[in-house]
């Protein structure tokens, strides 16, 4: 939760978070986040008095910490776009290799294809033998310093 004041009064106010337009906002804005969203932030406001004055956006920039993982290169890839994970598409393909990151250097993997077991892989990660038909994989990243895990949005491709 953000709260501001101005130092005149018969102000509006405008916020923008992560970049976003500048938009009208009162003198306390909430904001909720999902695991899904670590990272760097920033929060930003603006004041304009009833003359119309604009005045220089004040900022905050905070870190949420944990770990993050993506989905690199896939089968029919589709990188994601705005926030949204990564997706797969259709191909006749029966063998899928999948390349994948985190956020944290020395991340260890286990992976998981159409909610099988959980075992430990590395990227790249090259799946043989695939039946036609829809596939999903998922992912979790483990940062060995903090012992925090993270699952990737499952991705899900045809084949």
């Amino acid at each position: 939760m953000f709260t501001f004041t101005a130092n005149e009064p018969d102000v509006t106010f405008a916020c923008s978070l992560d970049g976003a337009p500048f938009a009208p906002c009162v003198h306390a804005v909430e904001y909720e986040f999902d695991e899904l969203d670590v990272g760097a932030h920033d929060f930003r406001v603006q004041a304009t008095d009833f003359e119309g004055n604009v005045g220089p956006p004040a900022r905050y920039d905070w870190v949420i910490l944990g770990v993050t993982t993506a989905i690199t290169a896939g089968p029919a890839f589709t990188p994601g776009a705005g926030g949204e994970p990564a997706t797969g598409g259709d191909t006749t393909d029966t063998v899928a290799t999948f390349e994948f990151a985190a956020n944290a250097a020395d991340a260890t993997f286990v992976c998981s294809l159409d909610l099988g077991q959980f075992l430990p892989c590395t990227s790249p990660r090259t799946y043989t033998g695939l039946a036609v038909g829809e596939h999903l994989l998922r992912i979790v990243a483990t940062d060995p310093e903090t012992g925090r895990e993270q699952v990737e949005r499952p991705s899900t491709s045809g084949s």
